[in-house]
């Protein structure tokens, strides 16, 4: 029964999934119904005196002039709703057609890809508000230039922003690698207070339900809820752990040397995360299997209670029937007590000291209260 219930009330966590035309060419785009209006942002920055270039484009023909201004181009495009505006920004920068149709159409795992004039690479980003959201988002590395494309405006970058704006010695004078791996560590980074949540939540449960012999079932709808996201945490960081591991390998033509240790270092991140949701979904399992139980023996003790009842009352019955028959007084082998004074008070009585005896039983066998 109560797992019926959690089918019905556990809210599903739905990752967007890919939109994809059966039979369609490989490149072909389609905007999803629930796509934004294309919004750039663009960063110039350098170890140049002239120092950051910070601002929003219109028209994404404006990025061609800026191009070459700095020792590294940051182009953040949020929403995949306007076609146009990617299919430019796809010519610019040369960006190969199937790129452009896993970053429109998303529903990606995480990988890295290397083509002729860039390299693609998708991360999930993780966002907990009212419930967990899971977000794709692409990186295209080039010389000196890097693109990312993400459907929603989130603050994974902000950190990434100030340190550029505050002159950061290793980021100015870094490249184009160093800026990806600075983007997609600070989107490995939030994972981290989202899991601690869901770990903080974990022990609150488990102190609340501490001898606790019939807790809720709202607990156990939670505790379930809890192990569907660590998984869909999980199933976003286990393939990140994958291509992080080639970036700082060598694996990837235009990571450097230079970044190729802080690759390292962020593949650790995700390594512990990995660990920390495995733990925290195995306690959430734990917890659940504890309460469940907890369940099962409020049910048990209440049908034990009543298979107690009945045995109890099963020979009062035969007793009553039996006096029930009405057999006639003609022999005195049908039931003398019928036409005795007492016979009715008789009958109570062995009721009650059957009903007693039981009781007595019962209790010395340690089946009702204690032995």
């Amino acid at each position: 029964m109560v797992r019926k219930q959690l089918k019905r009330l556990v809210p599903k966590r739905l990752i967007p999934k890919g939109h994809i035309v059966p039979g369609a060419a490989p490149g072909s785009i389609e905007a999803r119904g629930t796509s934004r209006p294309t919004r750039l942002r663009v960063m110039a920055y350098g170890p140049e005196a002239d120092g950051v270039l910070e601002r929003e484009v219109r028209d994404a023909s404006e990025l061609a002039g800026l191009v070459g201004t700095r020792s590294v181009l940051w182009v953040d495009v949020v929403g995949m709703g306007s076609l146009d505006e990617l299919e430019r920004i796809q010519k610019l920068f040369k960006v190969h057609p199937l790129v452009l149709e896993d970053v429109v159409h998303g529903g990606q795992r995480p990988k890295v890809e290397e083509y002729e004039e860039s390299t693609f690479v998708v991360v999930h980003g993780a966002v907990r508000a009212e419930s967990l959201v899971v977000e794709q988002v692409g990186f295209v590395i080039k010389d000196g230039i890097v693109i990312s494309f993400r459907e929603e405006l989130g603050g994974w970058f902000e950190p990434v922003r100030d340190r550029i704006h505050n002159r950061g010695k290793r980021i100015v004078e870094s490249g184009a690698d160093y800026l990806a791996y600075a983007l997609i560590d600070a989107i490995v980074d939030h994972f981290f207070p989202i899991i601690e949540k869901y770990g903080d939540r974990l022990e609150q449960i488990e102190l609340s339900t501490t001898g606790v012999k019939a807790p809720e079932r709202s607990v156990i709808v939670e505790l379930h809820d809890i192990r569907h996201d660590l998984l869909v945490l999980r199933r976003s960081l286990v393939p990140a752990r994958d291509l992080l591991s080639r970036m700082s390998k060598g694996d990837v033509e235009r990571v450097t040397p230079h970044a190729r240790v802080y690759f390292r270092d962020c593949a650790d991140h995700v390594e512990r995360l990995i660990d920390s949701t495995s733990f925290y979904r195995e306690l959430a399992q734990g917890l659940a299997d504890i309460n469940l139980s907890a369940f099962s023996n409020e049910m048990n003790q209440v049908m034990k209670v009543l298979t107690i009842i009945a045995t109890i009352f099963i020979p009062l019955s035969f007793i009553a029937g039996v006096y029930g028959m009405n057999f006639d007084t003609s022999s005195p082998l049908n039931l003398p007590e019928l036409g005795w004074r007492y016979g009715y008070p008789f009958a109570l009585g062995i009721m009650a000291l059957t009903a007693g005896g039981l009781l007595v039983y019962f209790v010395k066998k340690g089946w009702l209260g204690r032995r």
